[in-house]
């Protein structure tokens, strides 16, 4: 169970799983390795992280403040997947638009680069 309490998570992962390796479509090119090897291996480091992540999850882990998101943090862990909500400021949404802003500005500008590549290539060929 997780629960958070003014920016600060708490709590245990109890359940935690990787799922199962299908052995019938499993291929490899490993010597010795079966599919129930491998998942063994898996879960065992996944089981590890868990196990350090539960000792800190104990004491609270506080999560920092970050494109103006503070405050309380929701986490709900459902069946298969993690829903998690948070208080956000004005200035949050200021931040995520100016990352998105220049993420666009980005890929428009790669493009062109992409086109002029393509452009000079076709003047080499002929």
């Amino acid at each position: 169970m997780i629960q958070t309490t003014k920016g600060v998570v708490f709590g245990d992962f109890n359940t935690h799983n990787i799922g199962t390796i299908d052995a019938a479509s499993f291929r490899t090119a490993i010597s010795g390795m079966t599919a129930a090897s491998l998942q063994k291996g898996i879960q065992g480091v996944f089981d590890e992280n868990v196990a350090i992540l539960n000792v800190d999850l104990k004491k609270g882990v506080t999560i920092p403040a970050l494109f103006g998101i503070q405050g309380d943090i929701e986490i709900n862990p459902l069946n298969g997947f993690i829903e998690a909500g948070v208080d956000a400021t004005p200035a949050t949404f200021h931040a995520i638009s100016d990352i998105m802003i220049a993420v666009a500005d980005e890929l428009r500008y790669a493009r062109k680069i992409n086109k002029l590549e393509a452009l000079k290539a076709s003047w080499g060929q002929q």
